[in-house]
């Protein structure tokens, strides 16, 4: 058995080195200052491509006529104050939220998010309208906030005035809060301390395994190099696909996590 181990060895080693993936290794390094050069240069054509067409990115989930697709329209046709997508407001105060100065400040912010373009309507915990909007705990509640227009067609200017009115009410003694799928579209998080520590972890176990800075640093730049050519790639197809305005914020909290994926895959 240790004979037939030692002499499909070299055999198997000759079958991959004539495989195309083989093949193509050996080439690239053979020419590895033109693979390089030619990495670099396709990242940098990419990305002027992408940042001189921009991106389409839009959110249109219609689907045809499909018995969800009428109940949208006549919703539309019906009741348009009512079809657009909603966001909610969330309130946190320190001492009881229907104390008489919490509910004052949450009348005075309804009002002015009514009064912003596209919003059709705002239902405060404190309305006859709203339905189990308080907490039990009686220190946290909150509001709803009602568009005129759909996710595919409501802008971020929009989204982003209702952000900034809401938060121009907070002060010590009261936190606000805003969610929904609309508010998510519009901001982007960052990446958190968690990805720097995956990152660094990373590297500190490719070093130790591969025992070299330059096998280290192979894997990382791959990977970087990849995810920034994807998202350029993103950006363009986005003229010819419908690709949704969500995996544009994709990126950004999960970002490190690929490169940590790609890398450990090297």
């Amino acid at each position: 058995m240790n004979y037939s181990s030692r002499t499909q060895g070299p055999e198997s080693m000759r079958s991959a080195e004539a495989s195309f993936l083989g093949r193509l290794a050996g080439w690239s390094y053979q020419r590895r200052r033109l693979v390089l050069v030619l990495w670099i240069g396709g990242l940098v054509a990419i990305t002027v491509l992408a940042q001189g067409f921009g991106s389409r990115f839009q959110d249109s989930f219609s689907s045809g006529n499909s018995p969800s697709q009428q109940v949208q329209n006549i919703l539309q046709a019906r009741f348009p104050q009512s079809a657009g997508t909603t966001a909610d407001v969330v309130l946190h105060t320190t001492g009881p939220v229907t104390s008489p100065a919490t509910m004052a400040t949450t009348t005075k912010m309804a009002a002015a998010l009514r009064s912003l373009p596209h919003v059709s309507g705002v239902v405060s915990p404190f309305s006859p309208q709203a339905a189990h909007q308080i907490s039990p705990g009686g220190h946290i509640a909150f509001a709803t906030v009602q568009f005129d227009q759909d996710q595919a067609a409501i802008s971020a200017t929009t989204v982003n005035r209702v952000i900034d009115t809401v938060k121009s009410f907070a002060h010590p003694g009261l936190q606000v809060a805003l969610g929904g799928q609309v508010i998510s579209t519009a901001v982007s998080p960052s990446p958190g301390s968690s990805e720097g520590f995956g990152i660094v972890a990373a590297m500190i176990i490719m070093l130790i395994a591969f025992g070299s800075l330059v096998a280290m640093g192979l894997p990382i730049l791959t990977a970087l190099f990849g995810i920034a050519i994807g998202f350029a790639v993103e950006d363009l197809v986005s003229h010819i696909l419908n690709v949704p305005v969500f995996a544009l914020n994709f990126p950004q909290p999960v970002k490190a996590e690929i490169l940590d994926g790609e890398a450990g895959h090297q």
